[in-house]
């Protein structure tokens, strides 16, 4: 049996693959394309929305979202550098994907500058083709939040739909199912105390 997210990751990968201009995009000589390309840098535990290129520097334990979807036919990408703005633990998996749900909402409606983002022909709304990318965070600290995520990828169900309190959270669940990406941690926080005693390590 084919798994939808390891077609939906191919695909992506061989975009960026077939792409030759793919360093220009990642890290593009903005004095030359400000004008072709919109740039949105988006600071630490902000969110931005673009239609062209956007970035953030300096994520660390910090965990990237990077959405990328259609609105009224035109694609757009929402990235949010998430420095753990509240505390998680304690919280059930739903209860954490349904809080990320509810911020992506609130960021969609805020940049866009409309109320809802449920399809509406009378309000000329439509968002479609959602795409999350997850990637960095500390390997302990993102633990509950990804996996968390991956519930986006069981299909569990009913069981966790019937929890959430608003539509437009259920809107995006369904917009995101098997359509997201998450990317395992790489890095180690470490405590002040490890950081001081590797710093002294070098200065003697």
């Amino acid at each position: 049996m084919s798994n939808p997210n390891k077609e939906l990751l191919g695909n992506v990968l061989a975009d960026i693959e077939s792409d030759e201009n793919l360093i220009e995009y990642i890290q593009p000589d903005i004095d030359s394309t400000k004008d072709l390309i919109p740039h949105v840098p988006v600071d630490m535990n902000l969110t931005g929305i673009s239609e062209g290129f956007i970035s953030s520097s300096n994520f660390g334990p910090c965990i990237a979202f990077l959405l990328q979807f259609t609105y009224n036919g035109k694609e757009r990408c929402l990235l949010s550098h998430f420095s753990y703005g509240f505390d998680e633990r304690g919280m059930r998996l739903y209860e954490i994907l349904e809080r990320f749900l509810n911020d992506i909402f609130i960021c969609l409606t805020d940049h866009l500058g409309i109320k809802n983002i449920i399809p509406n022909p009378s309000e000329d709304v439509s968002l479609s083709n959602f795409i999350l990318l997850i990637a960095g965070g500390d390997i302990d600290q993102s633990e509950d939040i990804k996996r968390a995520f991956s519930l986006l990828n069981l299909h569990c169900n009913n069981e966790t739909i019937r929890l959430f309190k608003s539509s437009d959270v259920l809107f995006i669940y369904y917009q995101l199912l098997s359509r997201t990406i998450i990317l395992k941690s790489v890095e180690k926080d470490v405590s002040e105390q490890t950081e001081e005693a590797i710093g002294q390590f070098f200065l003697e």
